[in-house]
């Protein structure tokens, strides 16, 4: 992947439908003869190389797994992990979409302000980058 390419990013706690989200996405890009190729990172999260019939990348999506954006189970930890440090780093275009599942764990209003945290600490990065 070169450095023009984009970057889909998709961000969100485990079960939120992340996987969901981008299976679906590469079946609706399949009819239009794009296919994927699946690149299964260090630590547990896929990349999926979105190209064209004539060879050419198109985008990449990043499926980060859930435990890697926000962890519930600990809602006040702030350190960003490596795979998103990694994301960051890079100089492509980014497309970051933040996931949220509303189930019973959001009612703890805890929980709700350290995913809000995590994605302003997130925003903060980018707009400095």
């Amino acid at each position: 992947m070169d450095k023009y390419t984009p970057i889909v990013i998709l961000f969100g706690p485990p079960a939120s439908g992340k996987s969901m989200m981008s299976n679906r996405l590469i079946l609706f890009l399949r009819k239009y003869n794009y296919y994927m190729i699946n690149h299964i990172r260090p630590l547990n999260y896929h990349e999926y190389e979105v190209v064209d019939k004539y060879g050419r990348t198109i985008c990449c999506i990043s499926d980060l797994s859930g435990q890697w954006c926000f962890d519930p189970s600990n809602p006040m930890l702030h350190q960003l992990c490596l795979p998103i440090t990694n994301l960051l780093s890079l100089p492509n275009p980014r497309t970051w979409i933040f996931v949220q599942e509303l189930n019973d764990i959001w009612q703890d209003i805890t929980i709700r302000n350290a995913y809000v945290g995590k994605i302003h600490q997130l925003s903060t990065l980018l707009n400095y980058l």
